[in-house]
């Protein structure tokens, strides 16, 4: 890592790379655990978090015109591995020249958790309880998903992000409570509600029991924010794998996990033996390490005296 410290920015995209690459390896086979020889390969959760950062870097801002022609490129070029079918369709609508805001699913089908496994960059430069900033998030998810429950999802999982951001006690106080009442009435909410009655050492397969373990927002994100309430009692492999033998989404809802908690613990804190086996492992590094200069400076420029 060029003789720097990585920063919890790195920490958060790494960690969230490899809850990615381990659950891609084992969704569909209910199975936690991953052959120590076999590399691992990130899909689409990952490749789109890391297209946003490098927007946000050629670009200096967020903007969500940027965003979705680097989107569409990168489409064209066919390098997203696992799309679902509302970023499919958002995709192939951008390349077929249609404007960001018009690209993609409406309605029902369109209340996947496409949007809330892209945020995580966006959590470390916008913060949501500002109305534009919040609206800027917005735009964003718009890009794929044109549903009420996509945006609010990814609004739980950014504003998740910046009240762990360094602070690991944070993931045991109240999380869910906070997120949840934060939230207008939604789906989203409801299984907030109805996780934060479990104590925080209840069984994985309990919680998954009443929210569903689905790539519908509001199964995976409220179940993904329950279990990265252990990041800090659990190794994170652990927990991955874990979370892992849930089944169902097991990609995206790994790579929540791992976002958090690295968010949360830093870089001591991820089974970094499982990101080396990714094949794609120091495009993540090199990636979230610029991403991470850029949001550095952005900070510094903003304490400036004027």
């Amino acid at each position: 890592m060029n003789l720097r410290n990585p920063t919890e920015i790195e920490a958060c995209l790494a960690a969230g790379a490899i809850g990615d690459a381990l659950g891609s390896h084992a969704e569909g086979s209910r199975v936690g655990w991953v052959p120590a020889e076999i590399p691992l390969e990130i899909s689409d959760d990952t490749q789109l978090s890391l297209a946003t950062c490098m927007s946000i870097v050629q670009r200096g801002a967020v903007d969500p015109e940027h965003l979705a022609a680097r989107f569409a490129e990168d489409y064209q070029q066919r390098r997203y591995r696992g799309l679902g079918a509302s970023t499919t369709k958002a995709l192939l609508d951008l390349a077929n020249g249609a404007h960001w805001s018009q690209s993609g699913c409406r309605g029902e089908r369109a209340a996947g958790n496409g949007a809330a496994m892209r945020v995580a960059p966006l959590a470390f430069l916008l913060d949501p309880e500002r109305p534009a900033e919040r609206q800027l998030l917005s735009d964003v998810c718009r890009i794929t998903h044109h549903n009420d429950e996509a945006y609010l999802g990814a609004l739980s999982i950014a504003r998740a992000l910046r009240r762990v951001r360094c602070s690991p006690q944070h993931l045991e106080d109240a999380l869910l409570e906070h997120l949840a009442s934060a939230l207008p009435d939604c789906r989203v909410r409801d299984a907030l509600r109805a996780l934060e009655r479990l104590p925080l050492d209840a069984p994985l397969q309990e919680a998954a029991a009443i929210s569903g373990t689905s790539g519908f927002v509001a199964a995976s994100v409220p179940l993904a924010l329950f279990a990265a309430q252990r990041a800090a009692r659990l190794e994170l492999g652990v927990l991955l794998r874990d979370v892992i033998t849930l089944g169902g989404d097991t990609d995206t809802i790994a790579a929540l996990v791992g976002q958090i908690a690295g968010a949360a613990l830093g870089w001591g804190a991820l089974p970094v033996e499982d990101g080396e086996r990714i094949v794609e492992w120091s495009e993540v590094l090199e990636t979230a390490a610029s991403f991470a200069r850029f949001v550095e400076r952005r900070l510094r420029g903003s304490r400036a005296p004027s």
